[in-house]
């Protein structure tokens, strides 16, 4: 069995996201692909997440109808800050005879040496990288060589930061957002809409 782990805010979750988990189910032959919404991310402050049951329900809901992209909890019902390392142990005891894909943006890449046991990340399974265009996406660093596996597939150019932006100026978001997640943020008043 081949499974991805694709972990992150998802703050909202956007077509971007989604395209990703697309190109990597696809190309690799992957049987489903695990989306994670971090509880607490390292590198973000509690303040500037919108609630982690949002993030949760907006992903339930971008991914409904989609059985290849099962949508766990398990981070949120974890809580703390989130670490991949240890969300893909639990995932590895879990379903140990896999065969594991960790599913990164190029801009993640960038900063993986960074993460907390990285290492041990590699050990456990291949990273697979999406690149959007105007992204910035450095070389491989040769620490990581033949451990990346780069998608083929051209990615939309959307982030979730641009989203929350136009959603706090007003701006258009349905071509960036699956549409039932438009009307979810709306309904909910999520990200100082105007």
């Amino acid at each position: 069995m081949k499974l991805g782990l694709f972990g992150g805010s998802f703050d909202p979750v956007h077509c971007g996201h989604i395209a990703l988990a697309r190109a990597a189910l696809r190309e690799l032959k992957l049987d489903r692909i695990y989306f994670v919404p971090a509880a607490q991310p390292p590198h973000k402050t509690p303040s500037s997440l919108t609630p982690a049951t949002h993030r949760l329900n907006m992903l339930r809901i971008a991914l409904r109808n989609a059985p290849a992209f099962p949508v766990s909890p398990w981070e949120i019902r974890r809580g703390g800050v989130s670490y991949t390392e240890r969300t893909l142990r639990a995932f590895h005891k879990r379903f140990p005879r896999a065969e594991w894909h960790l599913i990164l943006g190029g801009d993640s890449l960038n900063s993986f040496t960074t993460w907390r046991h990285w290492r041990r990340l590699l050990k456990m399974s291949r990273l697979v990288v999406g690149r959007r265009p105007g992204a910035k996406s450095a070389a491989t660093p040769s620490v990581l060589k033949g451990q990346v596996i780069r998608l083929k597939t051209r990615l939309p150019p959307i982030s979730s930061t641009e989203v929350r932006r136009r959603l706090e100026k007003g701006r258009p978001v349905a071509p960036l957002l699956p549409l039932p997640v438009g009307r979810y943020i709306r309904q909910m008043n999520l990200y100082g809409q105007k």
